[in-house]
């Protein structure tokens, strides 16, 4: 309903997670995470405002399995689930 006052809507997608070096702060020198092609879900709502303003409201939830190697794979933890559930709000511009 792009010209109504609300816009709800559902969404599939596929999603990229790429995984960077970080300072782990414990006594792991090195700790790396395969890079992940998943899949997410989504539900929004958008709510015009006026002609020109809107704001947007939607949750995401992302399936993402990892493979973590800890120290050159001293330790490995296969298929580490990292689903995260994502809520977000925006504003829109229309000009």
């Amino acid at each position: 309903m792009p010209k109504g006052k609300f816009s709800p809507y559902l969404g599939a997608r596929i999603n990229a997670t790429f995984f960077f070096d970080g300072d782990s702060g414990t006594r792991f020198s090195d700790i790396d995470y395969t890079h992940e092609i998943s899949y997410s879900f989504q539900a929004g709502l958008d709510i015009k405002l006026n002609e020109r303003w809107s704001v947007n409201m939607d949750v995401k939830k992302v399936f993402v399995s990892t493979d973590i190697s800890v120290n050159g794979g001293v330790a490995t933890v296969p298929d580490t689930d990292l689903d995260p559930l994502i809520i977000g709000v925006g504003f829109g511009c229309r000009f």
